[in-house]
Protein backbone atom coordinates (compact mmCIF):
# COMPACT_ATOMS: atom_id res chain seq x y z
CA UNK A 1 0.00 0.00 0.00
CA UNK A 2 1.25 3.51 -0.81
CA UNK A 3 1.97 6.23 1.67
CA UNK A 4 -1.05 7.98 3.13
CA UNK A 5 -1.90 11.63 2.91
CA UNK A 6 -0.56 14.44 0.77
CA UNK A 7 3.07 14.65 -0.25
CA UNK A 8 5.07 16.57 2.39
CA UNK A 9 6.24 20.05 1.50
CA UNK A 10 10.06 20.31 1.28
CA UNK A 11 11.64 22.10 4.22
CA UNK A 12 13.22 24.73 1.95
CA UNK A 13 9.76 25.55 0.59
CA UNK A 14 8.34 25.80 4.11
CA UNK A 15 11.17 28.14 5.12
CA UNK A 16 10.60 30.25 2.01
CA UNK A 17 6.93 30.55 3.00
CA UNK A 18 7.93 31.60 6.52
CA UNK A 19 6.21 28.57 7.99
CA UNK A 20 6.82 27.60 11.62
CA UNK A 21 7.02 23.99 10.38
CA UNK A 22 10.26 24.71 8.48
CA UNK A 23 12.29 23.61 11.50
CA UNK A 24 10.66 20.18 11.80
CA UNK A 25 13.10 18.15 9.67
CA UNK A 26 16.60 19.21 10.68
CA UNK A 27 18.13 16.28 8.76
CA UNK A 28 16.47 16.74 5.36
CA UNK A 29 19.02 16.06 2.62
CA UNK A 30 20.11 19.20 0.78
CA UNK A 31 21.50 18.51 -2.70
CA UNK A 32 24.44 20.56 -3.96
CA UNK A 33 23.45 23.44 -6.18
CA UNK A 34 24.71 22.15 -9.52
CA UNK A 35 23.07 22.11 -12.92
CA UNK A 36 21.78 18.74 -14.04
CA UNK A 37 23.33 17.60 -17.33
CA UNK A 38 20.99 17.51 -20.33
CA UNK A 39 20.17 13.84 -20.86
CA UNK A 40 20.79 12.23 -24.23
CA UNK A 41 17.82 11.28 -26.37
CA UNK A 42 15.62 14.32 -25.79
CA UNK A 43 13.58 15.39 -28.80
CA UNK A 44 14.34 18.76 -30.36
CA UNK A 45 11.39 20.39 -28.60
CA UNK A 46 12.37 18.88 -25.23
CA UNK A 47 15.94 20.14 -25.74
CA UNK A 48 14.62 23.65 -26.43
CA UNK A 49 12.54 23.56 -23.25
CA UNK A 50 15.55 22.30 -21.28
CA UNK A 51 17.85 25.01 -22.66
CA UNK A 52 15.27 27.74 -22.05
CA UNK A 53 14.15 26.90 -18.51
CA UNK A 54 17.21 25.24 -16.96
CA UNK A 55 19.06 28.52 -16.23
CA UNK A 56 15.89 30.24 -15.04
CA UNK A 57 14.94 27.48 -12.61
CA UNK A 58 18.53 27.06 -11.47
CA UNK A 59 18.88 30.77 -10.69
CA UNK A 60 15.58 30.68 -8.81
CA UNK A 61 16.98 27.87 -6.68
CA UNK A 62 14.36 25.27 -7.61
CA UNK A 63 16.55 23.13 -9.88
CA UNK A 64 19.57 21.13 -8.73
CA UNK A 65 21.45 18.20 -10.18
CA UNK A 66 19.22 15.88 -8.17
CA UNK A 67 16.12 17.29 -9.93
CA UNK A 68 17.35 16.36 -13.41
CA UNK A 69 15.06 13.35 -13.82
CA UNK A 70 11.93 15.29 -12.85
CA UNK A 71 12.98 18.14 -15.14
CA UNK A 72 13.60 15.67 -17.98
CA UNK A 73 10.09 14.28 -17.48
CA UNK A 74 8.64 17.78 -17.62
CA UNK A 75 10.49 18.59 -20.86
CA UNK A 76 9.48 15.26 -22.43
CA UNK A 77 5.82 15.56 -21.45
CA UNK A 78 5.77 19.11 -22.85
CA UNK A 79 7.23 17.85 -26.15
CA UNK A 80 4.56 15.12 -26.29
CA UNK A 81 1.83 17.67 -25.59
CA UNK A 82 3.09 19.87 -28.45
CA UNK A 83 3.14 16.87 -30.81
CA UNK A 84 -0.45 15.95 -29.94
CA UNK A 85 -1.63 19.56 -30.14
CA UNK A 86 -0.06 20.05 -33.57
CA UNK A 87 -1.61 16.84 -34.89
CA UNK A 88 -5.04 17.85 -33.61
CA UNK A 89 -4.67 21.24 -35.32
CA UNK A 90 -4.08 19.39 -38.60
CA UNK A 91 -6.80 16.73 -38.42
CA UNK A 92 -9.30 18.05 -35.86
CA UNK A 93 -10.47 16.60 -32.55
CA UNK A 94 -13.15 14.37 -34.03
CA UNK A 95 -12.82 11.29 -36.25
CA UNK A 96 -15.56 9.92 -38.47
CA UNK A 97 -16.04 6.16 -38.22
CA UNK A 98 -17.23 4.78 -41.56
CA UNK A 99 -18.60 1.44 -42.60
CA UNK A 100 -17.42 -0.57 -45.63
CA UNK A 101 -19.74 1.42 -47.90
CA UNK A 102 -18.17 4.69 -46.73
CA UNK A 103 -21.16 5.89 -44.74
CA UNK A 104 -20.48 7.74 -41.50
CA UNK A 105 -21.58 5.47 -38.68
CA UNK A 106 -20.20 7.36 -35.70
CA UNK A 107 -18.08 10.32 -34.68
CA UNK A 108 -15.44 9.77 -32.00
CA UNK A 109 -12.78 11.81 -30.29
CA UNK A 110 -9.41 11.53 -32.02
CA UNK A 111 -6.97 9.40 -29.96
CA UNK A 112 -4.47 12.28 -30.01
CA UNK A 113 -7.07 14.54 -28.38
CA UNK A 114 -7.27 12.12 -25.46
CA UNK A 115 -3.46 11.87 -25.30
CA UNK A 116 -3.19 15.67 -25.38
CA UNK A 117 -5.52 16.00 -22.37
CA UNK A 118 -3.59 13.34 -20.44
CA UNK A 119 -0.25 15.00 -21.28
CA UNK A 120 -1.65 18.37 -20.23
CA UNK A 121 -2.70 16.96 -16.85
CA UNK A 122 0.76 15.44 -16.33
CA UNK A 123 2.42 18.66 -17.45
CA UNK A 124 0.40 20.76 -15.01
CA UNK A 125 1.55 18.56 -12.11
CA UNK A 126 5.18 18.70 -13.26
CA UNK A 127 5.08 22.47 -13.78
CA UNK A 128 3.76 22.85 -10.23
CA UNK A 129 6.77 20.94 -8.88
CA UNK A 130 9.03 23.68 -10.21
CA UNK A 131 6.75 26.63 -9.35
CA UNK A 132 6.11 27.31 -13.04
CA UNK A 133 2.49 28.44 -12.83
CA UNK A 134 1.29 31.76 -11.38
CA UNK A 135 -0.60 30.00 -8.57
CA UNK A 136 2.41 27.88 -7.59
CA UNK A 137 4.77 30.85 -7.82
CA UNK A 138 2.53 32.85 -5.51
CA UNK A 139 3.25 30.28 -2.79
CA UNK A 140 7.03 30.73 -3.03
CA UNK A 141 8.87 33.48 -1.20
CA UNK A 142 12.62 33.69 -1.65
CA UNK A 143 14.38 35.58 1.13
CA UNK A 144 16.34 38.59 -0.12
CA UNK A 145 14.83 38.43 -3.60
CA UNK A 146 14.40 41.54 -5.67
CA UNK A 147 11.08 41.63 -7.56
CA UNK A 148 12.57 43.83 -10.29
CA UNK A 149 15.52 41.53 -10.86
CA UNK A 150 15.27 40.17 -14.39
CA UNK A 151 18.84 39.04 -15.05
CA UNK A 152 18.98 35.30 -15.52
CA UNK A 153 22.25 33.69 -16.42
CA UNK A 154 23.26 30.08 -16.87
CA UNK A 155 25.71 29.23 -14.14
CA UNK A 156 28.10 26.39 -14.89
Amino acid sequence: MGKRGPKPTPTAMLAAHGSWRSNINKNEPLPEKRLPPMPPGLTEIAQEVWATYEPILYNLGVLTELDGLAFEQMCTVYADWVKYKDEILKVGELVEVRNAAGDVMDIKIHPYAKLKVKAQEQLNRLLANFGMTPADRSRIVIAGSNKNKSKVEKVT
